[in-house]
Parts: structure tokens; sequence; C-alpha cells
């Protein structure tokens, strides 16, 4: 299952890199200087790079004390457009804070949505 589809490869098999649009202010510039994403062979796990967040700081303090992060704002404004965009389900899987590089690697895996799937679905109290 090939999720990605309409990104395209040089190989089926090779990992495709390339740079994140942020050009909107509200993420490049004002939240992160950078981004870079790269997706495996399946589509199914994305490697999004994030350099110079403004958010860093914040998570780096925890990690350094053991406490694992898990929030990234820039990645999750970023999952909430491809989610729209591709009609897909998306899901944080790891975050490796590295505050002496400046950056911050996230892994995310991204699920094709079932017709059945629906928001409305969710029964909350």
């Amino acid at each position: 299952m090939l999720i990605l589809s309409s990104v395209k490869t040089s190989s089926e098999r090779a990992p495709k890199r390339s740079s994140i649009n942020a050009s909107r202010p509200s993420l490049k510039g004002e939240v992160i200087q950078g981004a870079t994403h790269e997706k495996d062979e399946t589509g199914n796990l994305l490697t999004f790079e994030l350099k110079g967040c403004m958010h860093l700081p914040v998570e780096a303090k925890p990690a350094d004390e053991g406490v694992p992060t898990y929030i990234c704002p820039p990645t999750n404004m970023i999952l909430y457009k491809l989610g729209q965009l591709a009609n897909l389900a998306v899901e944080i899987a790891k975050i490796n804070v590295d505050q002496s590089a400046g950056r911050c690697v996230v892994k995310v895996v991204a699920f094709e949505k079932s017709e059945s799937w629906s928001p409305a679905r969710l029964k909350m109290p």
C-alpha cells in the first residue's frame, strides 16, 4: 500500500528526501528555520527533520531528564495539512530532540483512512 504515491521517487525502492514548503510566516521563519522530510519505500513511514525550532528548548529539558518527547507543534501543523490534502490518518511515532544540533527528527506513520472512518463516529462525553 503506497500512501504517498503523488510524491515520485527516482526509484520505487529508494527513499525520497525533499524540503518542505513551509512558506507561511506562521511556520517557517517564526516557528522553524527549515525542515526536510523523507519517506520510506512503502510511503507509510515519514521522517521529518526540523531545524531551528523555537519549541526545541521546551522539549529539550524534559528529554535531558529522561522524559520522552511526545509533542511537536510544528509537526502537528504539518500533519494537519497533510491529513487534509492527502486524506490520510497520521500519527507521530517517535520524536528525537537534539538541542546541541538545533534539530528534532520526528518519525510519523501515515495510513489511508477507511471510507467508514469519520470523526463523528468518535463518541465523546
